[in-house]
């Protein structure tokens, strides 16, 4: 199906978005990263206790350097990365939503942007920005039938059927053969996470999809 009809189709069927509820990411995500961070303060007072107790003073030298080094580690890459991907998870959905329309469901998923300064920096290059502020990376995912349906204990929903998957990628036109162009793929099974709003509409949508009759061949 190409672009022009797929855009022509979801503009004359258009019918509810869904946005992004920060309340139900709030009690799906944040008891994981508070227990992280509980695991990781753990670890802080086990290393503080360990190193309290003193060591060989020959080998105090090398014990602190370890000890801040572990520390180091536990700050960075447990705590920041923990606290980093949360926050950096809930920035981006604030811009993702899924729409129902009359015969298919979209899911649009923004993973990350970056300023034009910081494509600059990772291409090693200068470039006119043109007038444009970001650029994106962004997964948007069409439904089209659906074969099976599976609710998560924590609520998300598990597709597979008919799916469409369109991949933007700015920035990195020049690297890309299709010149730029969002690279566009069918895969079998999509993931939809429980922190939009009416997930019981959404998951109703999904049912009637999947009611519809699958063309032969499909």
């Amino acid at each position: 199906m190409s672009n022009a009809t797929l855009n022509k189709k979801i503009k004359d069927s258009s019918m509810d978005t869904y946005q992004f509820d920060a309340a139900a990411y709030r009690r799906i995500r944040l008891p994981w990263l508070l227990l992280v961070l509980f695991l990781s303060f753990a670890v802080d007072g086990i290393l503080i206790g360990i190193w309290q107790t003193g060591v060989n003073p020959e080998a105090k030298y090398y014990w602190d350097v370890g000890f801040a080094f572990l520390c180091f580690i536990n700050l960075v890459f447990v705590k920041g990365v923990s606290l980093y991907i949360y926050w950096h998870t809930k920035k981006m959905r604030l811009r993702s939503y899924v729409r129902l329309e009359k015969d298919v469901v979209v899911h649009y998923l923004l993973r990350t942007r970056m300023s034009h300064w910081q494509v600059e920096t990772a291409k090693e290059t200068s470039f006119a920005a043109d007038g444009k502020a970001e650029y994106l990376f962004a997964d948007t995912v069409f439904i089209w039938q659906v074969k099976t349906i599976k609710r998560r204990p924590n609520g998300s929903i598990v597709i597979e059927g008919i799916i469409e998957s369109e991949t933007l990628n700015e920035g990195w036109e020049e690297y890309s053969p299709e010149d730029g162009k969002a690279l566009i793929k069918m895969i079998k099974r999509h993931r939809i996470p429980a922190y939009y709003q009416e997930m019981d509409e959404i998951i109703n949508a999904l049912e009637r999809l999947r009611l519809k009759k699958i063309p032969s061949g499909s």
